[in-house]
């Protein structure tokens, strides 16, 4: 019985086996991985669309995972296709957005790229806890949102939409990617052939009020 949990453990547990959420090139190994950087590049173009032309960038370091490599480059080639000229200082990678643990430190890392010389008129940031802090932080300086500043999170934790000012966010369908991990894992386990390879999962950007400044 032991040697069974054990196998199945590392079954569960080998990189080998099933990759969740982190793409593998020309992989050989189911990989079941969001298209972040079209929803990435949509959450931009809204931002475009609703009149913001100094969109902000803030995220973890692209060398982290693939997804945020993925989202740059959709947040780039969004500004790109607009014809809005890149700006290197509007960009901003923080290790603080790895974790929720202290935001704290986010909150003044929010406050500096806002008073800063070359301050944006809207922030893309690929963590809703951080964007959640940014509202507050916005407001607090004695700016609107969206109508001075706009608002875009990532996951679209179930807050965003409960708050004062509702956040914009991409949503992550975390639920039927860990179903679908699971019924491949498991087939995997059962010594069954799996054709699928990568597995895309469709996202949504989810417009609410701290980006829609159109809609007033």
């Amino acid at each position: 019985m032991l040697q069974a949990v054990d196998d199945y453990y590392k079954h569960a547990f080998a990189p080998e086996i099933l990759s969740v959420l982190n793409f593998i090139e020309n992989s050989k190994i189911p990989t079941i991985v969001l298209d972040n950087y079209k929803y990435a590049k949509d959450a931009v173009k809204h931002l475009i669309d609703n009149g913001y032309k100094k969109i902000s960038f803030i995220s973890a370091p692209t060398g982290e995972m693939h997804s945020v490599k993925e989202r740059y480059r959709g947040y780039k080639d969004a500004l790109k296709e607009n014809k809005i000229k890149f700006n290197k200082s509007l960009v901003c990678f923080s290790k603080t957005l790895r974790g929720e643990w202290d935001l704290s430190v986010n909150y003044e890392l929010i406050e500096k790229i806002i008073s800063g010389t070359n301050k944006p008129d809207a922030l893309f940031i690929i963590s809703d806890p951080v964007a959640m802090i940014a509202i507050q932080v916005i407001k607090r300086m004695g700016y609107k949102v969206p109508d001075d500043i706009g608002v875009v999170g990532f996951d679209d934790r179930r807050l965003c939409r409960y708050l004062d000012t509702p956040l914009t966010s991409v949503y992550q369908p975390k639920y039927e990617m860990g179903e679908k991990g699971t019924e491949l894992l498991i087939k995997i386990i059962e010594g069954k052939k799996i054709k699928e390879k990568n597995i895309y999962f469709d996202m949504k950007l989810l417009v609410r009020e701290s980006s829609n400044r159109l809609k007033k």
